[in-house]
This record gives structure tokens, C-alpha cells and sequence, in this order.
């Protein structure tokens, strides 16, 4: 016999069963058919921390949370106040996969390979199709500072592209084929300078009105027409070669 409370029993037809293994609630009711009352972590189950948040706990420790919003944090990870979307927040040892060895992965990351603070994002995929008892490789990184580093896990800048043979490959989906550079302001109403540099030194730049300079990073405007100036220590300055 199941108990409404410490003198009554649920009345006949009550959507409540309970076959001696399995419990169950039924009925039509609009209402939500399970809600917790406890507020604390001890033991496993399910508990509510705070109003309209429900947590799950495991040995006596919160380990994901969905709160009032729907975001979704999974072991302890701080949830911020988001109005837009869902989101799932990675917290300490945060690491998603599916258990299965040369899975593809998303992991959040300190310093590799102690995966222990939430400071970084790791992307990992595995080496080729249908390969089993492979780890997965990381292929990208987006590191607490916000730079992304493809083929490296240590980007030293927004985008730090890291490859073999240094190739950088951008495709037009169209015929009429065209690769693309822009630089402008913040404000997008502005052109900007586009340079080019090596490890430590300038190559050449385009400055904003559009005038090319080699070697210089002040080239001399002529006219008003784009202007070309050449800068260089010794030997020619510019040279014309034929096949």
C-alpha cells in the first residue's frame, strides 16, 4: 500500500503504480509528474538547489544542473545568464566523448595534458573512417586568451593555422573564382592597412588608400593614383624576369 501521507492512502485511481519493481506515475494532467523537494547534494539522485533549477548528484557531489533558463552545466561548471540559447558549460575535468577509444571528442583543457581547469577548448577527431583502438587526434584549440589554433595547441594569435607544408587553401563555391582579402576598421566604415610580415619583420603592406609598399611602411601616395614604392638595402630594387 502506498501512502498520501502518515494516515491516508492514495485513493483509488490515483496516477501512481508501482508493480514491485518499477515505479510510475500516469494520468493526463498537465502538471509535471515527478518534482523533488530536497535541497541538498548527499547520495545519488536528483534534488532542486534552487527554485525552478533541477541537479544531479552522485556520491554526495553536484554533477549537472539545468537551470530555470534551460542552460545545461555538466560537472560544476559556472552557468552564466543566457536569454538567446542553450548552452552547456564544460566545468573542472570537463571532458564530453562517448567512452569508445578513437572517439572525436570536445574537451575543456588547461594545460595539455592535464585536463583539469576549464580554460581552453580541445577538438579532437579521429585518424581516418572506421578506425577502432585509435586515439583521437586534437585537430583544434580555442585557448582562454580567444585565439583559435588549427593544427596546433598553442596559438600565438586569433588564428594560428599550423600544417605540414604550410598550405592555406580557400575555395570560391562559384565559376567565377575569386579570392577575397579585406581590412577595414572596427566600425566597418573605414579601409585599413593589409600587411604582410614573416617571423619578426614587415615584408610589404597595402596602406589604406590602397598605395603598395616593399620594404617600407610608409609607401608614397602618386597623384592620387595607387603608388608602388620600393625600399631595399642593396642590389636591385626591382627586377623583371622572363621564362
Amino acid at each position: 500500500m502506498v501512502y498520501a501521507s502518515s494516515s491516508s492512502a492514495l485513493a483509488t485511481g490515483s496516477a501512481l503504480t508501482f508493480d514491485g519493481t518499477n515505479f510510475a506515475t500516469t494520468g493526463t494532467a498537465t502538471a509535471t509528474k515527478l518534482i523533488p523537494t530536497g535541497n541538498v547534494t548527499a547520495g545519488n539522485g536528483m534534488f532542486l538547489p534552487t527554485t525552478n533549477t533541477l541537479a544531479w548528484s552522485t556520491n554526495g557531489s553536484e554533477r549537472m544542473r539545468i537551470d530555470s533558463s534551460g542552460n545545461l552545466s555538466i560537472a560544476n561548471g559556472n552557468q552564466a545568464a543566457n536569454t538567446n540559447s542553450s548552452i552547456i558549460y564544460f566545468g573542472n575535468k570537463g571532458y564530453f566523448d562517448n567512452s569508445v577509444t578513437g572517439a572525436a571528442y570536445i574537451a575543456g583543457v588547461s594545460t595539455a595534458p592535464n585536463w583539469y581547469s576549464g580554460t581552453a577548448l580541445a577538438f579532437a577527431t579521429n585518424p581516418g573512417p572506421d578506425v577502432s583502438g585509435v586515439s583521437a587526434i586534437e585537430r583544434m584549440r580555442l585557448d582562454s586568451s580567444g585565439n583559435l589554433g588549427i593544427g596546433t595547441s598553442t596559438p600565438a594569435s586569433v588564428l594560428n593555422i599550423k600544417t605540414s607544408n604550410g598550405q592555406l587553401l580557400v575555395q570560391n563555391g562559384t565559376s567565377s573564382a575569386q579570392m577575397r582579402i579585406s581590412a577595414f576598421n572596427n566600425a566597418g566604415n573605414a579601409n585599413a592597412a593589409l600587411i604582410f610580415e614573416g617571423y619578426s619583420s614587415e615584408y610589404g603592406r597595402f596602406d589604406a588608400s590602397g598605395n603598395l609598399g616593399i620594404g617600407t611602411t610608409t609607401p608614397i601616395s602618386n597623384g592620387g593614383y595607387g603608388g608602388l614604392s620600393l625600399n631595399g638595402t642593396s642590389g636591385a630594387l626591382f627586377s623583371m624576369l622572363t621564362n
